[in-house]
């Protein structure tokens, strides 16, 4: 069976991905740690994350992975900060930068205790495309919510000591903007049925990704993100098993 549920966790087998037409190369497969393993838990209605250490994407080998990028051709790398947890996968995200000199989208995650200010700040220093929510941008800046500089005000300074191209900052129930060198976009938040947040950030960051990819409008990408991050927080669990939903959103989208 290519897809089962064992005591509430979804396990996904590579004939899935396949059926939805997902290319399955990529994928390393590593028989000595579990995949990536976090506990959830509710809290007020909000996702606290219980992440566990060594597990298959602290672990991931180097060398397929440039084999793989030297057979493709590629447009950007997507990589969120956890991914640099440990001086294994930093060396190898750092020797598949040089090696490719691909741009990268980076998903700023600040979980303790499996974050350095260092490790975020080479991260940063390498991206194109930087993602984060406004807790994480002023933990980053050591500033306070009661500064009296305003959130954009700081979001343009942080756009600017990076040399990012694009700062994406999330407000949770107060939406979402954009700041570029020379625009900023404010996207209002969508009207959903909550059932939890769990994966409203990742769904967010796909359709970023997706308007970046197809040169699509910066308020357009920014809306269709927000409207869709919505959606997956009115279901149970960050991925939707029902292939239809993600189809209409690409019908309607003409992707």
């Amino acid at each position: 069976m290519c897809c089962t549920v064992e005591n509430g966790t979804v396990r996904i087998g590579f004939g899935f991905l396949r059926d939805w037409g997902m290319d399955t190369h990529g994928i390393q497969k590593d028989p000595q740690h579990p995949t990536g393993r976090v506990t959830v838990n509710l809290v007020d209605g909000q996702p606290s994350y219980d992440i566990e250490p060594d597990q298959a994407y602290d672990n991931i080998d180097s060398q397929q992975v440039l084999t793989l990028l030297d057979s493709k051709e590629f447009s950007l790398l997507y990589h969120g900060s956890l991914l640099t947890r440990t001086s294994q996968s930093r060396s190898m995200l750092d020797s598949v930068l040089d090696a490719v000199m691909l741009p990268s989208f980076v998903d700023i995650n600040l979980r303790p205790p499996w974050w350095t200010k260092e490790d975020a700040h080479q991260s940063l220093s390498q991206a194109s495309w930087v993602k984060l929510n406004e807790d994480e941008l002023l933990t980053l800046m050591e500033v306070d919510s009661d500064s009296t500089v305003g959130l954009f005000s700081f979001a343009r300074e942080f756009l600017d000591s990076y040399n990012l191209e694009l700062l994406i900052v999330t407000q949770g129930e107060y939406g979402a903007f954009c700041i570029t060198k020379g625009d900023m976009i404010s996207g209002a938040p969508v009207e959903a049925n909550v059932v939890d947040t769990v994966g409203a950030g990742d769904s967010f960051t796909a359709v970023m990704i997706l308007g970046l990819t197809y040169d699509w409008p910066l308020s357009t990408t920014l809306e269709r993100a927000l409207e869709f991050a919505a959606r997956i927080c009115e279901q149970r669990g960050a991925t939707a098993m029902n292939q239809a939903l993600y189809d209409s959103y690409l019908k309607k989208w003409q992707v």
